[in-house]
């Protein structure tokens, strides 16, 4: 089979930030500790449940007993995407070896699926005419200078597996767009109702790419059957195994009582802007995300799409800030708003399309060189192990929240020479 250049040059980035992802030594994955052992449970026995871990139950907080059987408390859709590399992994490594080196091989599944959704935004600019390498440029961005590095490769956790979705979505989206074939109307439908399983926040996208969709295509039955049918089909089987396993029509996590708080304005802002948890703060290029899809109404045709997104980022943004733990524990960055990245992305894709170092020179320069700020971070993330122990402390961010704001940034932790410039306490020398 003959490849086209576009493909090759997208697999030859997916190959090239994948060796990138294994190279980088931190790893990030409490809440995602035991996705490697279910996949080794599906492989070995057929099923996922964590019995061979019911000696750590009450001790470690991810495992849950039902029905005689110990389960992950986390939601199991970022597992099955797991499990297709796995799948191939298997062939060299035997499953023992696998659950033995589970955190090593969280890294490398994780990896290959942040791989592959940087990959799909090199593809997503040429869809969307762009040059090679403005295309080129959106790819590194995604993969280098966001959360798809600092977080999603880091663990397989719920954000991996969202953002892989969401970023399939668009692309399907960015087909359907150009051909108007109802079949990628019902891969979208497939890959909604699959994120749901993925993740409960997932709500909000079905909700509102849905309404967006019906509102678009209502007049057109067959059309209107593939947006609701597949994404139906695939929420009934989760429906039904949670029910098999559980007892009940959902898995446990996405039933919790999840405690609010009264704070929500001063959550919201530390999740855009402080230096440890906020989304602009760690992307400051998605700035200009931001600033196009407000004024996405003014440039007709196509515009939609990005008004839909603008009130997703909204809402998830307002859910994750109203929930007690809205900082998201002993994490990286914005990890509980790292979904939105994918949708951030594609809404760059017009800001790119106007680089022009002639015609803006000011808008270039200073989108190259937040471009440049955001990949330095979001490396140095991954590469220097103190920025992680940050959350750690002292004190420990689970236990002074207040450190979000007041300490100073933990990506500045272990760092010398910018805590110089700064004028900023600076570390001892390593012995």
């Amino acid at each position: 089979m003959k490849l086209s250049g576009d493909w090759v040059i997208a697999t030859s980035l997916g190959l090239g930030l994948f060796i990138i992802y294994l190279s980088a030594p931190v790893y990030y994955g409490s809440d995602a500790e035991y996705a490697v052992p279910q996949i080794v449970s599906i492989l070995q026995h057929g099923d996922q449940n964590l019995d061979e871990y019911a000696h750590l139950y009450k001790k470690q907080y991810q495992i849950l007993k039902i029905n005689g059987h110990y389960y992950d408390a986390f939601p199991f859709g970022t597992v099955y995407l797991g499990l297709v590399p796995a799948l191939f992994l298997q062939l060299i490594y035997d499953p023992n070896y696998i659950s033995l080196h589970r955190e090593e091989f969280a890294l490398i599944i994780a990896g290959i699926l942040m791989a592959l959704a940087s990959s799909i935004f090199y593809r997503l600019g040429r869809l969307n005419h762009l040059s090679l390498p403005k295309s080129l440029l959106l790819a590194l961005i995604a993969g280098l200078g966001t959360s798809i590095l600092s977080t999603g490769s880091r663990a397989l956790w719920q954000q991996s597996g969202i953002m892989l979705m969401y970023t399939l979505i668009l692309y399907c989206y960015e087909y359907y767009r150009k051909t108007e074939r109802p079949i990628w109307i019902g891969f979208i439908s497939l890959l909604l109702g699959f994120s749901f399983a993925v993740r409960p926040l997932s709500a909000i996208l079905i909700v509102c790419l849905g309404i967006q969709l019906f509102l678009t295509h209502w007049k057109k039955p067959r059309t209107l059957l593939m947006l609701v049918l597949p994404g139906l089909i695939v929420i009934g089987a989760l429906v039904v195994q949670s029910y098999t396993l559980f007892g009940n029509w959902l898995h446990p996590y996405y039933l919790m009582d999840r405690p609010g708080h009264d704070n929500i304005t001063g959550a919201l802002a530390a999740n855009l802007f402080s230096p440890a948890r906020g989304l602009f703060f760690w992307h400051p290029i998605l700035l200009y995300s931001f600033v196009w899809m407000i004024r996405s109404p003014a440039h007709g045709t196509h515009s939609s799409i990005y008004g839909t997104l603008l009130i997703v980022c909204f809402l998830h943004l307002l859910a994750v800030s109203a929930f007690k733990h809205w900082w998201g524990g002993h994490s990286m960055g914005p990890r509980l708003t790292s979904d939105l990245v994918p949708l951030l992305l594609y809404s760059l894709i017009p800001a790119i399309r106007e680089i022009n170092h002639w015609k803006r020179p000011a808008f270039t320069l200073s989108f190259i060189l937040l471009a440049f700020l955001g990949i330095a971070m979001h490396l140095r993330a991954v590469f220097v192990p103190e920025v992680g122990k940050w959350n750690l402390g002292p004190p420990d961010v689970d236990r002074a929240p207040n450190r979000i704001w007041k300490d100073s940034p933990p990506i500045l932790s272990g760092d010398r020479t910018f805590r110089t410039l700064l004028k900023m306490p600076v570390p001892p020398k390593p012995e």
